[in-house]
């Protein structure tokens, strides 16, 4: 595959227009009722058990939308070719860019929904919703390539500890891009596909070399830093792992609106008088063992409090270990607790075999080597269940189904 020689880097300002223009469409096909109540639903618990209480939804649904347009649409300002400008400018630019995607991906899943729910609708309106879905899955693609070429330039030449992003697999195995966006939350979108996932790599590369090269010749880097960062991304691509946990599997529509819920979690996690930049490593190691809030909250706290990369992922392993020996010490007390009840009936029985969908909730939690030890203390125990069911039988004369 070969870039077009006459491509040229896309600008800032056609970037905010196309945002812009999506944006607007986007709230006119989902009013404020609708995205207030979208929003709401996220606030259930999510695969992995965990609620988000501190999501909020006060706000009435007109002002949710002014709120929406103010959240969105204020870094409307920037000028040029993306990676070339001011570092800062190019943080702002970043911003835009990724709720671009958000937005993109919003109204493409919201055409897919339009045309399953009609069946009966007339062939006009189905090309019509066919063309929307193609439009807005590319503009998706389209921005993740840039994004992921901004984000890359970025942590190369400016600041790499503003932001936590990069590819994981979802709790399905599907191919997901991650990115905790500061003082908005965790967003992510699908690729598609592996083969999207190459494609949109290829191109974001093939970005990134185009803004590398248009640095140095206007003398923004110099032909060292040139060889290095080109070497690096030659060698080990430019799209990390995300070694973060995926909390939010539905993004919704985050806003850096700061409600009752933020200000009163805020004060409850709030260290003495230190501001978030002077947070060390003891000091979110306390948050994470704060118990008025489970894991979802108190990261979705720390993102909407902008956190930096590295507090992120400190706090993020601290609060996979804590869900690791939570998830252990409920199912072995819970083995330990109704052991006799568990022999002496079929209902039991039947609770101490499905305690492994509890070694299920645990896989995302735990390493390979963790889950083959799980896998096989939930083998022994079934098998003692089995041998228990086989001396019953024979004492008592029963059968047990």
């Amino acid at each position: 595959m070969k870039q077009n020689k006459s491509y040229k880097l896309p600008k800032y300002e056609d970037i905010f227009a196309k945002f812009k223009n999506n944006l607007n469409e986007y709230l006119q096909v989902r009013n404020g009722r609708d995205i207030k109540s979208f929003n709401f639903s996220q606030k259930g618990i999510n695969d992995d058990g965990f609620e988000n209480r501190l999501i909020e939804t006060g706000l009435r649904p007109s002002e949710l939308l002014l709120e929406i347009k103010d959240s969105y649409l204020r870094r409307d300002y920037l000028e040029g070719e993306i990676g070339t400008i001011d570092g800062d400018e190019q943080y702002d630019g970043i911003f835009n860019i990724a709720l671009s995607m958000l937005i993109s991906n919003r109204l493409a899943k919201h055409y897919i929904h339009e045309l399953e729910k009609k069946n009966n609708q007339d062939i006009k309106t189905k090309e019509l919703y066919d063309n929307k879905i193609k439009k807005f899955m590319s503009e998706k693609k389209e921005a993740l390539v840039e994004l992921i070429s901004s984000l890359y330039i970025y942590t190369e030449t400016e600041n790499d500890n503003d932001f936590f992003y990069g590819h994981r697999l979802d709790n399905n195995g599907e191919d997901t891009f991650v990115i905790d966006l500061p003082a908005y939350g965790q967003i992510s979108v699908h690729f598609g596909s592996e083969s999207n996932l190459e494609r949109v790599e290829y191109l974001a590369k093939q970005n990134a070399d185009l803004i590398l090269k248009r640095k140095l010749k206007l003398n923004q880097i110099n032909k060292n830093e040139y060889d290095q960062i080109k070497h690096k991304s030659n060698n080990y691509g430019i799209l990390p792992e995300y070694t973060g946990k995926l909390y939010e599997h539905s993004s919704a529509i985050p806003l850096d609106y700061q409600g009752k819920n933020f200000m009163r979690a805020q004060k409850d996690l709030y260290l003495s008088k230190k501001i978030i930049t002077d947070y060390n490593k003891a000091d979110i190691e306390r948050i994470s063992h704060n118990r008025k809030y489970n894991s979802r909250e108190l990261y979705y706290w720390a993102i909407r409090s902008d956190f930096s990369k590295e507090q992120l992922q400190q706090l993020s392993e601290f609060l996979q270990e804590r869900d690791t020996k939570n998830i252990y010490n409920s199912s072995s007390k819970k083995t330990s607790n109704h052991q006799e009840d568990l022999i002496a009936s079929d209902e039991s029985i039947a609770k101490l075999i499905n305690a492994k969908s509890m070694g299920r909730k645990a896989v995302s939690l735990t390493t390979a080597e963790e889950r083959k030890a799980v896998s096989k203390h939930e083998n022994s125990k079934r098998l003692y269940v089995l041998d228990r069911r086989k001396d019953i039988e024979k004492d008592n004369g029963q059968n047990i189904h």
